[in-house]
């Protein structure tokens, strides 16, 4: 089948799934299909769906988690694309035009991803890639170097009458990815034969399974980026990335930065000092997360960051975190995350 299989995963997402799923069907290029995973929801998520009718396929399956959901749906796909969208968030008009022409045009390209916006909670950003991935600015100098072997296009387009003009890169981008995610999975459009190369999300990790899946499509080949946004992302406490996950996401990024490096020797080698710079910061932030709720737990991942890398002032500032009274603690956390965390955590 040729053109856009949309997988959207769904759970308890009652109140947003209809303008989510609206939002595509309403696309300039329409898409092939729309499937959307309804993940065990228990409120009225499948009664909204219902009201779709034929133009929209609903798979249901008993609630297993974001990585089981991606995986039905990339199974079930039939187009020759696929493209992921969150249950919760927007797509532009012509985000399916944009996408489809840039693989189109860069055959090379295994994968296409792009800016977004972000909206709800706290103030809207029209650019909020560069917000959210940390990684981005946590290693600015290696991804200086990334970009500068990137080639840049500038694209012109007309779309129902239209004009379009935006700047996509292409190009590698493993090394950076092997330092954190900064491909945002919604944004994503891939063609259906990458799916078979790299295999399935792995459903054992709840919070990080899509940096680990897209570092294993790194290796396919380039990845696109169109730098103008083409989704509107909300935001809002409950979401996996948000503050109420924040030490699960943890812990899967450790797992998956430890994957990368196991995966990966010779990178590791070339890098040993960035990545255990990484892996000190990973458990220091772990230990932030632990106290006032786990100090033992809290002192543990704080004395494992010493195996890595000794980082004097995060380290006093968490050490104090710990020693403090809990509710103390617990009040100066949720002084400061007013809004929900906006970060993905690596």
């Amino acid at each position: 089948m040729q053109g856009v299989s949309v997988v959207i995963p769904a759970f308890n997402a009652q109140g947003t799934i209809f303008a989510a799923v609206e939002s595509i069907l309403n696309q300039s290029l329409p898409p092939a299909e729309v499937i959307v995973v309804n993940d065990g929801s228990t409120d009225g998520t499948r009664s909204v769906l219902d009201g779709f009718g034929s133009s929209i396929t609903v798979l249901d399956q008993s609630n297993a988690g974001l990585a089981a959901a991606r995986n039905a749906g990339c199974s079930a796909a039939r187009a020759e694309l696929i493209a992921f969208m969150d249950a919760d968030d927007l797509s532009r008009p012509y985000r399916l035009s944009i996408q489809t022409r840039m693989l189109e045009q860069n055959s090379d390209s295994v994968l296409c991803h792009a800016e977004f916006s972000s909206f709800g909670e706290g103030k809207p950003n029209e650019r909020f890639h560069g917000t959210y991935y940390r990684a981005m600015g946590r290693h600015a100098a290696l991804a200086a170097d990334t970009f500068q072997n990137i080639r840049k296009q500038v694209c012109h387009f007309q779309d129902n009458g239209i004009d379009h003009a935006y700047t996509a890169m292409v190009g590698e981008i493993r090394p950076l990815l092997a330092h954190g995610n900064v491909v945002h999975p919604p944004t994503m459009m891939f063609r259906r034969s990458l799916w078979a190369l790299v295999g399935p999300f792995d459903k054992t990790l709840r919070n990080m399974c899509d940096w680990e899946w897209i570092f294993r499509a790194s290796q396919m080949g380039p990845f696109c980026f169109i730098d103008a946004s083409v989704l509107d992302y909300r935001l809002s406490p409950g979401q996996l990335s948000g503050a109420a996950h924040r030490t699960e996401a943890l812990l899967d990024v450790i797992e998956v930065a430890t994957r990368i490096v196991r995966a990966a020797p010779g990178l590791y080698a070339r890098e040993k000092a960035v990545f255990d710079a990484d892996f000190a910061e990973f458990q220091i932030d772990l230990a932030r997360s632990l106290a006032g709720k786990d100090r033992k737990s809290a002192i543990s991942a704080l004395l494992q960051s010493f195996r890595y890398k000794f980082l004097p002032s995060s380290v006093a500032s968490v050490a104090a975190q710990i020693a403090l009274p809990t509710g103390l603690v617990q009040w100066i956390k949720a002084l400061k995350g007013r809004g929900g965390d906006q970060s993905d955590g690596t």
